[in-house]
């Protein structure tokens, strides 16, 4: 029963979030939904938005009563810029390894 509870709340937050964004004209789009993880693909300046978005639906409002006890799942947000439109300049390139 707990597995289905933290599967179904990844599930859940999608569906607000995908909501969210929408509403308020964002174009951050969530990008993986998995077993406990959620990701989403935003510009930068919607960064700190999506973050209190995800805290908010991941954890705070997504709630499960289990024998008249309510529990939800802390989470960590991270930033990642693994996936980019922005170009590296050839100093960080060279610096990285990649030329």
């Amino acid at each position: 029963m707990m597995q289905e509870s933290v599967g179904a709340t990844a599930m859940r937050a999608c569906i607000w979030l995908i909501e969210a964004y929408k509403a308020l004209g964002m174009k951050a789009r969530v990008m993986i939904c998995l077993y406990d993880a959620l990701v989403t693909v935003c510009p930068l300046e919607e960064r700190h938005l999506v973050a209190q978005l995800h805290q908010l639906y991941m954890a705070e409002n997504n709630e499960w009563e289990y024998n008249e006890r309510k529990m939800y799942y802390p989470i960590d947000t991270e930033f990642v810029f693994r996936w980019t439109d922005k170009r590296r300049s050839e100093h960080e390139q060279k610096l990285l390894g990649i030329i």
